[in-house]
Order: structure tokens, then C-alpha cells, then sequence
């Protein structure tokens, strides 16, 4: 409970009033570096850890990771949000090509009956195959962040890909807000945003990737010491597992078939009055004459507005962070099977929200 809980540091305490954080402090952490070869203390003895709950597996020590076993979840709420009645269902694409049976990211459904064994198995980062820094616009990118591949659940099927985000000095709340997101969007019953989940990421883990990207993993592990590692209430969090240094970390699924709102059948630059397009929602208000296609563009937008401001995300505009599945209308020659798939809005990037008790403008 969180009466029982330590009292978090303050910089914590109202983002995450249960997260015992101040239990987590621990020795500072080397900064991380490419490896050069030059040999390396080993890190000092670890704390004792308190042993696992009943039920609970043990620590594997020839995990990649140290993960840990995901924790138990509230129950979600399966419930599909309701559409408008003209507007068409969005339906998974049919099978036209490899898809995982544990976490299927090439459909815009999220239910419980998915979420469930979906986080469990993103929750497992023993099962990670290979993990790469995001630093291909790495002058353009303003977060930290990973991509994991996974192995296969089963034969015949393709690894599950997911974005792995850590705190940095600028964005201290990213993997934090985007966990408490998906929680507030099943709550809401939305099923809007990818299934999410809190993990302990090994800092030998990152090493390793880093140390395989060359001359780019060495520009990005300056940026991971300087901004992660550098920040002294980020290395209050490190927690150490059998005398590894680890990171919380956020992991979501990767979704395929997204592309930006304006290059889809729901670009509003094409609509009248499409500036002022948050005036539709006013209570005096007057709604757009809208062709079919663009007609779940209402209640997508107006669950968005609502989203955003219980999470206090100012960090989002029709031309940023906005994403559909489907409804492509931009470059739709490839051979990209979601294309054709009717268009769905899909809730990315809350990196930046629960900063401030404001909501955004």
C-alpha cells in the first residue's frame, strides 16, 4: 500500500505517489562506455536483494537481462470504445503474411483477451534477440530511446519489435508517463494505445548495443552518459540485480501500418475551417459536412482532446505525435498491405505528460 511504501524522492512523489523510489537508491553508476578494450573493474558487490514473493520465479543468471517477472496488472477493461454508427470498424488486416500469436502488431484492436499474454511476453527481456539505439535522425531525435526485437513465439512466426524508453535529464518522466498513459487509456476504455510495460533494463545490455551500432552507438553513448548517466536523479533510481546495474525502463509494442494524420484520408488541411478544427467541439460549435471517409475523424479527435488533457500532454498537434493505421493517401504504391485498412487513430508519444496538473491549451 502506499502507506507502507518509503517515502519517494520528492521530484517523484506526485507523478508516482506508490513507487517506493527512495528504496532504489543505490551506489553511483559508472558512466556507460563503447568498449575500447581497456580492461574494467568489476562493479561492487550488490546489496542484498530481498528474495522473490511466493510464486515468483527466482533470477536466472543466464538471462541476458536480469529481468525480472512482470508484475501482476489490474484487470483491463475490455470494452471496445464505441464509434460513430457511419464510421467503418477498424479490423485486423487479413493474415497476408507471418503474425505473432502473442503480440500482433499489424491491427489497431487492443482487448484484454491481447494485452494480457502481449505484456507478458514484452515484460521477458530474456527473450530479446537484438536491441539497437534509434539514432538513425539522431540530429532530428530528442529522446532516448531502443529498438528490441524479440525472438519468435513459435515457429513459423516473426519476432515481435518493440521501443524500449529510459528517463534523461530533459525528459525525466518519458518512461514513466508512457507507462501511466496506457493504464489511464484502458481505464478510459479507449484500447487506443499499444500494449506497455515496465521492465528493468541491464546496463550491459545497452553496452552491447551500442558497442554493435559503430560510429553511430558511439555518438549515441555520449548522449546516453551526458543526459542519463550524468544526471544524478537518474542514477538514484539504478536498481542492482545479482550485482548488475539496471535502468527502469518503458517497452511498447512496435505497430506497423501508422503514418502521420496529414498523410492520410484524414488530413484536415483539405476541410474548411480546418485551423479552428477544436471549435467543432465547442458547445456552440458547428460541425464540419464531412464524406464518409473522414466522418470517424469526430470521435477520434474528441477522445484524443480528452487523453490529452487528463494527462496533461501538451506535446501534441494535428502535423505532431498524431498517428492513424490505415487510411493511407500519401506514397501508397508499395506493396505495404495496410494501405488499404480503414483508418484508425492510435495514441503515440505521451512522453511529456503528467509535468504539470495544467492541461494543454
Amino acid at each position: 500500500s502506499c502507506d507502507a511504501a518509503p517515502e519517494p524522492p520528492r521530484l517523484f512523489r506526485r507523478l508516482c505517489p506508490c513507487i517506493p523510489l527512495g528504496s532504489l537508491r543505490a551506489r553511483p553508476l559508472s558512466l556507460l562506455a563503447v568498449d575500447d578494450g581497456t580492461p574494467r573493474r568489476p562493479p561492487p558487490p550488490s546489496p542484498p536483494v530481498a528474495p522473490a514473493s511466493a510464486g515468483s520465479s527466482p533470477e536466472g543468471p543466464t538471462h541476458l537481462s536480469g529481468s525480472v517477472e512482470p508484475q501482476p496488472q489490474p484487470s483491463i477493461d475490455g470494452r471496445l470504445h464505441r464509434e460513430a454508427q457511419e464510421t467503418p470498424p477498424a479490423v485486423a488486416p487479413a493474415p497476408r503474411f507471418p503474425r505473432s500469436s502473442v503480440c500482433d502488431g499489424h491491427t489497431p484492436v487492443f482487448t484484454e483477451s491481447s494485452d494480457v499474454p502481449c505484456m507478458a511476453f514484452l515484460a521477458n527481456l530474456s527473450r530479446v534477440r537484438n536491441i539497437r539505439p534509434m539514432a538513425s535522425i539522431l540530429l532530428l531525435a530528442r529522446t532516448i530511446k531502443f529498438k528490441l526485437r524479440y525472438q519468435p513465439n513459435g515457429p513459423g512466426e516473426p519476432g515481435v519489435e518493440a521501443i524500449l524508453k529510459v528517463s534523461q535529464d530533459k525528459f525525466l518522466f518519458e518512461p514513466y508517463s508512457e507507462l501511466l498513459a496506457f493504464w489511464v487509456d484502458r481505464a478510459l476504455a479507449l484500447n487506443k494505445v499499444p500494449p506497455t510495460v515496465w521492465v528493468e533494463v541491464s546496463v550491459s545490455m545497452l553496452r552491447r548495443a551500442l558497442n554493435q551500432a559503430g560510429r553511430t552507438g558511439a555518438e549515441f553513448a555520449q548522449w546516453v552518459n551526458e543526459s542519463v548517466f550524468g544526471d544524478p536523479r537518474i542514477r538514484s533510481t539504478v536498481v542492482y540485480r545479482g550485482g548488475e546495474p539496471h535502468l527502469p525502463a518503458s517497452v511498447q509494442l512496435w505497430l506497423y501500418g501508422l503514418r502521420p494524420l496529414q498523410d492520410t484520408v484524414w488530413d484536415l488541411a483539405k476541410l474548411p475551417h480546418h485551423r479552428s478544427w477544436e471549435s467543432w467541439f465547442h458547445r456552440s460549435g458547428k460541425l464540419p459536412r464531412l464524406p464518409r471517409e473522414k466522418r470517424g475523424m469526430l470521435p477520434a479527435f474528441s477522445d484524443l482532446i480528452v487523453f490529452d488533457y487528463i494527462l496533461g500532454n501538451p506535446d501534441r498537434k494535428v502535423t505532431k505525435n498524431t498517428y492513424v493505421f490505415g487510411g493511407c493517401a500519401v506514397d501508397c504504391e508499395g506493396d505495404d498491405p495496410h494501405h488499404a485498412e480503414p483508418a484508425a487513430m492510435i495514441h503515440l508519444d505521451q512522453g511529456s505528460s503528467f509535468y504539470t496538473r495544467r492541461g494543454p491549451e
